[in-house]
C-alpha cells in the first residue's frame, strides 16, 4: 500500500478463491480506516509465464491459439526472432482490458533460445468506486480473464498444466 495505491501481489498463486478472500480483507481494512475514500482505478491482472522445455522455441502451435501466433508468420527464411510481442486493448461493459502476449525474450536482442510465452491480462475500471463496487465486480473481472485465457490456449497446454 502506498500513498495513492493498494495492491496485492502473489508470487505463488494458490487459487482464485484464496486470493479473492485475502484481497477483499485488505480492501475492507482500507475502507474501514479511510471511511470516505473512493478508489479511482480498480483492476485485476494475471501474468502467465509459460515455459516449456522443447527444441523449437517459437513453435507454439500445440499450445497457443492460432489467433495469437500470426506474428511468427513475419519471419523469413534464415531470419531469427529476437522478440515477438503484441498489445491488444479493448473495452467491454464499462471495463478495460489490456492484453499483452507473445515472446518477450529476456535475452533480447539475442535470438530467442528459450520456449517462453507470456499471456498478460489486465482488466480494470477507471473511475470512482467504493468498497461495494469492488466486491460486486471482482468476480466479473476474474471470469472475463478466465474466458480470455481459455480462448488463448489449446489442449496441449491444458494437458501440460494438468500434469504439473
Amino acid at each position: 500500500m502506498g500513498e495513492k495505491h493498494l495492491y496485492v501481489e502473489y508470487y505463488i498463486y494458490k487459487g482464485y478463491e484464496a486470493a479473492k478472500d485475502e484481497f477483499l480483507k485488505a480492501v475492507s481494512a482500507f475502507f474501514s480506516f479511510y471511511t470516505n475514500s473512493q478508489i479511482s482505478r480498480f483492476g485485476m491482472r494475471y501474468i502467465n509465464n509459460i515455459n516449456i522445455s522443447e527444441t523449437n522455441p517459437t513453435d507454439w502451435t500445440n499450445y497457443i491459439s492460432g489467433n495469437l501466433l500470426s506474428i511468427f508468420k513475419l519471419k523469413e527464411e534464415g531470419e531469427e526472432i529476437a522478440r515477438a510481442f503484441h498489445i491488444f486493448a479493448s473495452r467491454k461493459n464499462g471495463f478495460n482490458l489490456t492484453f499483452q502476449y507473445g515472446m518477450h525474450n529476456a535475452d533480447y536482442p539475442a535470438a530467442v533460445k528459450k520456449k517462453e510465452f507470456i499471456l498478460d491480462y489486465d482488466v480494470y475500471v477507471q473511475g470512482a468506486q467504493g468498497e461495494s463496487d469492488i466486491k460486486q465486480n471482482i468476480d466479473t473481472y476474474h471470469d472475463f480473464i478466465v474466458s480470455k485465457f481459455e480462448g488463448s490456449i489449446k489442449d496441449g497446454l491444458r494437458r501440460k498444466m494438468d500434469n504439473e
